[in-house]
């Protein structure tokens, strides 16, 4: 039986080879899930070769799918036969594979094929367009990631200037060209893996877009439809263009106050195709006026701007319209602003729910801390309602009547509280005994 092990560098897998030999295969690159089903599937080709059985459909087309590097070391070990080596046609090189790949790829809309594209340019910017594929070497891959970081200069030795986190996406998406490569026969091994590594969220460019800044944005903006498009990426979270684009009249269920929104971006996952989103009372307003000042037969919300390029661009003119600064990532701070706030009143899951992402997602890329938090964290009515009712005073009740049982057991809660608080900050006490519509803490009768 196949085994699935973790160390410090990922999950590897342990297993006895057809010589009776145990053998250790590094799963590079590959998650605990997909390490799993890939140990059984290293299971059942172990019982087919074991018995001297032709391999099924199935483990054939596994195999013939696994990557060359790991293809060969079971071929090694005698568990699959050794692909035939072969020689990359003379047109494998980046420039015409990477744009033949993104002709194939017609699963790919939106801002995504944009990023597709800007990964290519950079691939052919830093190799050239007639670099083979088989001449690329993981070197060479570590060293167009540090041009992806290195400053741009008017001289040849500027780079990219990317940021740390788009390097990473980049370098991670020219993996996945490689890899396609790789299943094609063109190249054994792929020279960029591993080279980008976990996408982490870049928290200098994290904003909090507070109500006064969406006051003075919806009063400069030139119409109605600008003011709508921009309080449905702030206060409905949704992503912008995309799902404004396809936003119909007809997904609104007035009476029970919610909206279908269909997301280009996750409906290759399953249930990711569409998801209802609250009429929030931020938009009932706005959406309530568009909706009755539409021409007769309107389909879409945002008629107008649904096809306009470049909604940023217009947007960042806006803002600094309202005499505000644009922030960072405009549309998707003021998407992870409005999670922010709900995460704070309702249940992650239901905030996960409609605003189409998943828990882990919104802890690593939307969910902010904020002045507020720190504010109210440190407010002399969380401070009472801990120590006058919560899990501390309970605690303290215990302690105190277990070393004095001689003692009234209010008056020793309440001496001990006062003691506490004695060593603590002045405004603490005095809000504690005397303060903000509090009653003084004083012994029973």
């Amino acid at each position: 039986m196949a085994e699935v092990q973790r160390d410090s560098v990922g999950p590897f897998i342990q297993f006895i080879g057809p010589d009776k030999v145990r053998r250790k295969l590094r799963l590079t690159g590959m998650g605990d899930r997909d390490a799993r089903r890939f140990a059984d599937k290293l299971t059942d080709l172990r019982r087919f070769v074991r018995f001297g059985l032709p391999l099924d459909d199935g483990l054939t087309k596994w195999g013939a799918e696994l990557d060359a590097g790991i293809a060969d070391k079971l071929a090694d070990y005698g568990l699959l036969p050794r692909r035939a080596k072969a020689e990359a046609p003379i047109d494998a090189t980046i420039g015409p594979f990477v744009e033949g790949y993104l002709a194939m790829r017609s699963d790919v809309k939106g801002r995504t094929r944009v990023f597709y594209g800007q990964t290519q340019r950079n691939l052919v910017a830093y190799f050239g367009a007639d670099k083979p594929l088989q001449a690329v070497s993981p070197g060479d891959a570590d060293e167009f990631r540090l041009w992806l970081l290195r400053p741009k200069a008017k001289i040849n030795t500027g780079g990219a200037g990317l940021s740390e986190a788009t390097a990473r996406r980049r370098c991670t998406l020219a993996a996945q060209f490689f890899r396609a490569a790789v299943r094609k026969g063109l190249i054994s091994a792929n020279p960029f893996q591993g080279v980008g590594g976990k996408v982490k969220s870049n928290k200098a460019r994290v904003y909090f877009v507070t109500h006064e800044e969406v006051a003075k944005t919806l009063a400069a903006c030139p119409n109605d439809e600008w003011r709508l498009l921009f309080s449905l990426a702030r206060y409905g979270g949704l992503r912008t263009p995309s799902e404004h684009r396809g936003l119909k009249w007809s997904d609104f269920d007035w009476a029970r106050n919610k909206f279908l929104v269909h997301s280009p971006k996750t409906e290759h996952h399953e249930g990711g195709d569409c998801r209802w989103v609250p009429i929030f009372p931020e938009l009932r307003p706005l959406l309530d006026k568009a909706f009755h000042e539409a021409e007769p037969g309107a389909v879409y919300v945002i008629p107008q701007l649904r096809n306009q390029e470049n909604l940023g661009t217009h947007m960042a003119r806006i803002i600094k319209r309202a005499g505000l600064k644009p922030w960072p990532k405009l549309f998707h701070n003021l998407r992870s602003t409005r999670q922010t706030e709900l995460a704070a009143s309702f249940p992650l899951h239901k905030v996960c729910a409609w605003l189409g992402n998943k828990a882990a997602i919104a802890q690593e890329h939307y969910l902010q801390i904020t002045d507020d938090d720190f504010n109210q964290a440190a407010s002399a009515e969380v401070v009472h309602s801990w120590l006058h009712g919560g899990a501390f005073l309970a605690q303290t009740r215990t302690d105190v009547v277990r070393h004095d049982s001689t003692r009234d057991k209010e008056n020793a809660v309440n001496d001990e509280v006062l003691r506490v608080s004695s060593n603590s900050v002045e405004p603490c006490l005095s809000y504690l005994v005397g303060g903000k519509g509090l009653e003084p803490l004083t012994p029973s009768v």
